[in-house]
């Protein structure tokens, strides 16, 4: 199934956005429609049963003591994550000006609203300890329900697809990126191959194919070997990349503003001066805590240590990323020179 999914979504990626649109809105009404069964379910509990957690202000904020509270704040992060990837669509779009803006603002609200709606419906019927990180809907639904109700074999296919729409999306977004990069010879040419009639990014799409193909093949493998933790470790580490990737932006993002402030802009970020930059350097504070949260070792518990080997991990990929740029380099023709330029 999971192989499945990855090259379903490789081949999706070969046409152009436009034409996976049905994609997206499908299950983004799937996914609010998930929201408000378990929101639902989870008030119906509440009502015949009771609360099971009480709903007080020190219950529903997080204890700044606990160090381990803290790894959160990368996931935290995360979900705001993904809202810039519409920006690569800018070229498809009637009024960029008007609708990325429009896009940014309905969809920030109604993330918040359908996140604390399933939020309050599961906190209200099960316990923390019973909701794994990986399927707490489901577990959710199944406490609830019961495993054996058609309701939870519903969402719980109904959740794969919201997952399948958000790889594609997501794969729209990186595989464009890594395209760009490749031209500019920051990566191998191979993920600047395009091709079909819409000349997408099909050799970043490939490649992404072929590295998560072989990490869910490997990690079976390496668990039957005693690792079961690889899972872990990996999305640990893609996090933590994600997150990295996202410091530059912003400092980028204040100079382009300095350089050129008259600039025509498909849109315009509001705001000047002082409150300009505390819009640049607060995520860029934030992102950089959560990165240390996530791989660093906080104390000498076991489960802080546990992170010694993402934190390796994330260290020998960066090496690894800036030797493959370095040699990607050589090949260019032209030497870029910064935005300044």
């Amino acid at each position: 199934i999971e192989l499945a999914f990855i090259w379903i979504v490789t081949f999706v990626c070969f046409s152009n956005a436009s034409n996976s649109a049905w994609i997206f809105n499908l299950t983004a009404i799937v996914k609010v429609a998930i929201a408000v069964v378990v929101g639902g379910l989870g008030i119906w509990y509440a009502a015949t049963h009771g609360l099971v957690n009480p709903l007080t202000p020190a219950s529903m904020l997080p204890d700044f003591t606990d160090i381990q509270s803290i790894t959160y704040l990368s996931i935290i992060l995360f979900n705001f994550m993904g809202f810039e990837v519409l920006a690569t669509f800018k070229s498809e779009m009637e009024n960029p000006a008007v609708e990325i803006p429009k896009a940014i603002i309905a969809g920030g609200l109604a993330i918040a609203a359908v996140y604390l709606f399933s939020s309050f419906g599961i906190s209200a019927a099960v316990m923390p300890s019973d909701v794994a990180l990986d399927a707490g809907i489901s577990d959710a639904v199944a406490i609830i329900v019961g495993e054996t109700s058609p309701l939870f074999y519903i969402v719980s296919v109904a959740f794969l697809a919201t997952l399948f729409g958000n790889m594609i999306v997501w794969s729209f977004g990186v595989n464009s990126v890594a395209c760009y990069a490749a031209k500019d010879g920051n990566l191998p040419k191979v993920f600047a191959i395009e091709g079909g009639k819409d000349n997408m990014p099909i050799g970043a799409a490939v490649v992404n194919g072929v590295v998560a193909s072989i990490l869910v093949v490997l990690e079976p493998v390496l668990a039957m070997l005693g690792a079961d933790s690889f899972f872990w470790i990996f999305f640990a580490m893609n996090v933590v990349f994600l997150l990295l990737s996202y410091i530059p932006m912003f400092p980028a993002f204040l100079k382009l503003r300095e350089v050129d402030p008259d600039a025509t802009r498909p849109f315009v970020c509001p705001g000047k001066g002082i409150v300009l930059k505390l819009m640049t350097w607060v995520p860029v504070v934030l992102i950089i805590l959560a990165s240390i949260a996530t791989i660093v070792p906080l104390d000498g518990s076991e489960d802080e240590m546990s992170k010694i080997p993402m934190l390796v991990g994330a260290v020998i990929f960066i090496v690894l990323g800036e030797a493959v740029r370095i040699v990607s380099a050589r090949g260019r023709e032209v030497e870029f020179k910064g935005i300044n330029q």
